[in-house]
């Protein structure tokens, strides 16, 4: 009978540290279901409903335009497509796959999942707003930009249908 309550408790502690750990690290549940998902899509995904909050408001992509069918191509081996639709998505599937790893690796140890040096995360930002800015200023360069993004922002549509 006390062996039996032993066990009870140890296995209520593993699952209390298990929602903690989650808790802390919801990426560790994260991470798999977008490679799941990105796995299971087809890789005919090359077009869709517009679902980036920047981009149906200003019409111009953000940085993350395009990862979703990025990450798609990314997990059949279409490395060149996925280039095509984030030049970051190979950076940031990568990264999370190793910090997945990383993280499996440390709690199979009994160690907390690795955190991210400041460097790394500042470097990250600095990247990310420069790829942002570059890839908005070619973006509203080409010829009929204007129109594309009165065509994919409401807002800018109701703002030139009010002007005109």
């Amino acid at each position: 009978m006390a062996q039996t309550h032993a066990s009870e408790a140890t296995q209520y502690n593993a699952l209390r540290r298990a929602v903690l750990v989650f808790r802390r690290h919801p990426m560790l549940a994260i991470i798999p279901v977008i490679m799941f998902v990105a796995a299971t899509l087809g890789t005919s995904i090359t077009t869709g409903p517009i679902i980036c909050v920047f981009r149906l408001g200003s019409g111009l992509p953000c940085a993350g335009c395009g990862m979703t069918r990025a990450f798609v191509a990314l997990s059949h081996g279409h490395g060149h497509a996925a280039l095509h639709y984030n030049l970051l998505s190979p950076i940031v599937f990568g990264w999370m796959w190793l910090w997945w790893i990383a993280a499996i690796v440390a709690l199979a140890t009994d160690r907390d999942p690795p955190r991210h040096p400041g460097w790394l995360v500042k470097s990250a930002l600095v990247a990310l707003t420069t790829y942002w800015l570059v890839r908005a200023g070619w973006f509203a360069a080409q010829p009929g930009a204007w129109q594309d993004m009165v065509d994919t922002s409401p807002v800018l549509r109701a703002i030139n249908w009010l002007m005109s």
